[in-house]
């Protein structure tokens, strides 16, 4: 499938998502995450949206707080990276299956 568009909002979430990646590097190296620890990051996905729950549940939207905004964005970046790695090592899996 060609794409010839990104959407303004994929491109905004990438950009953050490359940034902590980035981040990161220095501790776990540039793609690290090829390790096949499929468990780390599916446990760390969960702490991510367990922050953002407990972030917000029960509030209203008029509520929340600039920190509060502030710190669901980048665990729901967090999360989407720790998805992104899942999703590399599973496709690693099928790659070395010849799939």
């Amino acid at each position: 499938m060609k794409i010839d568009f990104v959407r303004p909002v994929v491109d905004w979430y990438a950009k953050r998502m490359e940034k902590r990646l980035r981040e990161k590097d220095k501790s776990r190296g540039k793609d690290g995450w090829h390790d096949g620890q499929l468990y780390y990051y599916l446990r760390n996905v969960k702490k991510c949206y367990l922050k953002i729950i407990d972030t917000f549940y029960m509030k209203k939207v008029e509520k929340f707080t600039e920190k509060d905004i502030h710190l669901a964005i980048k665990k729901c970046i967090d999360g989407g990276n720790f998805f992104m790695m899942l999703a590399d090592n599973l496709r690693d899996e099928l790659i070395k299956r010849g799939i």
